[in-house]
């Protein structure tokens, strides 16, 4: 099997899974702002973080339809490197699942 096919199905898995992920802790599990000593304040880093975010959602979604248009920006990193990133993903999602069941309601965004 090709394994740039793999990479283009592990990468919209692993984002949708921590964006899921997130989003359930987010709804279901965090305090409301109201009740949080302080209110952060959407500063220039905070509106930077967001458009940055969005560029690399966009740029997920354009290299999954195709990968072909991101051609400028592509990296030949060895096949042992990619699995290692991979396999870096995995164990932050663990310590991100770690931490939300550890913090449980104390947590808020």
């Amino acid at each position: 099997m090709n394994t740039g096919i793999v990479f283009r199905v592990l990468l919209p898995i692993l984002i949708i899974s921590f964006a899921a992920h997130r989003g359930f802790y987010v709804k279901f599990h965090s305090k409301p702002e109201s009740d949080t000593m302080i209110q952060r304040e959407e500063g220039v880093a905070s509106k930077l973080a967001g458009l940055l975010g969005m560029a690399g959602f966009i740029s997920v979604v354009v290299y999954i339809i195709n990968p072909s248009w991101l051609a400028f920006a592509n990296l030949s990193f060895p096949l042992w490197l990619r699995w290692a990133g991979v396999g870096i993903a995995f164990i932050g999602f663990a310590l991100l699942q770690w931490a939300q069941v550890t913090l449980a309601n104390s947590w808020s965004d």
